[in-house]
């Protein structure tokens, strides 16, 4: 196999060049903007939804925390694959008590951020199926993720989540 180079006159100009560049990085660029624009309007679509949903939900806001389990805190433990164990203090991060009493195997917890801050970048809806375990100031139960929709980094220690409960 010989090389044939190709001869001069038939390559694009550096003009043309920049040019086809410039249309294909806006059209990608156009795609990703509109991307996040359906995402953020998504998901402040499912924070509507879970807020319309009145009696049959409960929930409030609760404080992400790293390590210890302080009132108004709550932590999300990887315990496997879509597995994961929810730590959350009986107070919320506003001081309220929030009673679980009945709440158990079947039943769906929803985490997102506090949409009092839109947009709403992440989503993630959890089947309970494990009994609440009362620690006295905190609760804890097992759960599988189900869904997952946004931005699914773990929240720095201190990020304000909302948690609804169905």
């Amino acid at each position: 196999m010989t090389f044939v180079p190709t001869p001069r006159a038939e390559l694009p100009s550096i003009a043309e060049l920049f040019e086809s560049t410039a249309e294909s990085q806006q059209a990608l660029l156009s795609y990703l903007f509109y991307q996040q624009e359906v995402t953020s309007g998504f998901l402040t679509v499912v924070a509507d939804l879970y807020r319309r949903l009145g009696g049959k939900t409960a929930g409030g806001f609760w404080t992400w925390a790293d390590d210890a389990l302080a009132p108004g805190t709550m932590r999300v433990l990887i315990t496997g694959t879509t597995a994961r164990r929810i730590l959350l203090s009986r107070t919320d991060a506003d001081a309220n008590p929030v009673d679980l009493q009945g709440f158990g195997p079947g039943k769906s917890v929803v985490l997102m951020d506090d949409p009092g801050t839109p947009p709403v970048t992440a989503f993630r809806q959890y089947l309970v199926t494990s009994s609440l375990t009362d620690h006295g100031t905190w609760w804890q139960f097992d759960a599988t993720r189900t869904a997952t929709f946004g931005r699914q980094d773990t929240p720095t220690n201190g990020t304000r989540i909302n948690l609804l409960f169905s």
